[in-house]
């Protein structure tokens, strides 16, 4: 049973290294959507250099006075379209379980970041319960506690315990924390604020993650239908996994032709998990400069696998390549994780 912050931060965001936590489960999550990236843009270079290589020739031939096109396709593929398509695929499906196992909701997951996500969202007086935290992390540590509300930036004074009333001219409204010395006496200041702000943001995302409706673009839902469809054959809708779309197209020796393609009755946009992932980083961070952790070493600090340069880990998966991207594209990958996931990469301390 989770009753306090303090239990939070044990089952959470604990140390014990033969356990992973909520942060190891995200610094997995934004690795591997990173690497998609790459290899997506790979992909599409191979596609577009094995239509080049292809030629279709075809002809017209009649049987039993039937008209049929017969089409010969070549089998060049100078750059392991195949290949990369296979790895693609099996890159996506690694990144979809561990975003599930990053966002599972139900009540048998006590650890993951859902579980976070929906204990925190119930977790009864969050801000006084986080008051009582920061009071006993000041007492501990020797400083004196008081913690200021929207009123108090009115007046631009707090008051100790003893009625003294100090001065807040230079705390900032969007501060978390400030250490004072006033008359030779160590205080610590916190705002509340940064507990409603956290509290916003979390219900923000839980909302479009879990709730259910056509309003909701980015729900848990995505994520359960690309399990379904790709993990799990005997919950297939009406037993199949793709919808038959149906194309008619003029013919100059029939008229018309029908094309049958595949497609997938889910859609998912890269862009929709980034979203996600970097709403749930930028919660991680407000949850970790709440102070309310006795100490922040080891707690929120992934392992750096891959320095501290984004730029550095987009040439290293891929120099991974036979043919791999050119320096320009290299950079727009770079430039586009940058604009969409600037939390996730503050989360891993990279630039």
């Amino acid at each position: 049973m989770i009753d306090s912050i303090e239990d939070v931060n044990t089952v959470f965001f604990g140390k014990d290294k033969a356990k992973e936590y909520v942060v190891d489960d995200l610094a997995l999550c934004i690795e591997r959507i990173i690497q998609q990236q790459i290899i997506d843009h790979i992909l599409m270079h191979a596609c577009d250099k094995y239509e080049e290589a292809h030629h279709f020739p075809s002809e017209i031939v009649e049987k039993d006075g039937e008209k049929y096109e017969v089409t010969s396709v070549g089998i060049l593929d100078p750059e392991n379209m195949r290949a990369v398509n296979l790895l693609q695929k099996s890159c996506f499906d690694a990144l979809m379980l561990s975003m599930r196992s990053l966002f599972a909701n139900s009540g048998a997951d006590h650890t993951s970041g859902g579980a976070f996500l929906r204990r925190m969202r119930n977790f009864p007086d969050l801000e006084n319960s986080t008051q009582e935290r920061w009071r006993e992390i000041a007492k501990d540590t020797g400083w004196e506690f008081v913690a200021i509300r929207s009123k108090d930036y009115k007046t631009r004074q707090a008051t100790l315990s003893d009625n003294l009333m100090i001065n807040i001219e230079k705390f900032e409204s969007d501060q978390v924390t400030q250490s004072l010395i006033v008359n030779n006496r160590k205080v610590m200041i916190y705002n509340f604020k940064a507990v409603k702000e956290f509290k916003k943001k979390l219900l923000d995302l839980y909302d479009k993650l879990y709730r259910c409706g056509d309003y909701y673009a980015n729900n848990y839902k995505l994520l359960r239908e690309y399990q379904r469809d790709n993990f799990h054959r005997e919950e297939w809708i009406d037993g199949k996994k793709f919808e038959i779309e149906t194309i008619i197209e003029p013919d100059d020796a029939f008229v018309k032709k029908t094309i049958y393609h595949k497609k997938h009755k889910y859609n998912i946009h890269p862009y929709e998990l980034h979203e996600i992932l970097d709403a749930f980083a930028e919660i991680i961070l407000r949850y970790s400069r709440l102070y309310i952790f006795s100490s922040t070493e080891g707690q929120f600090a992934p392992p750096i696998r891959w320095g501290v340069s984004l730029k550095a880990m987009v040439e290293h998966i891929n120099e991974l390549f036979a043919n791999p991207l050119p320096y320009a594209e290299q950079q727009a990958v770079v430039d586009t994780i940058r604009d969409k996931m600037p939390h996730c990469l503050e989360f891993l301390h990279m630039q």
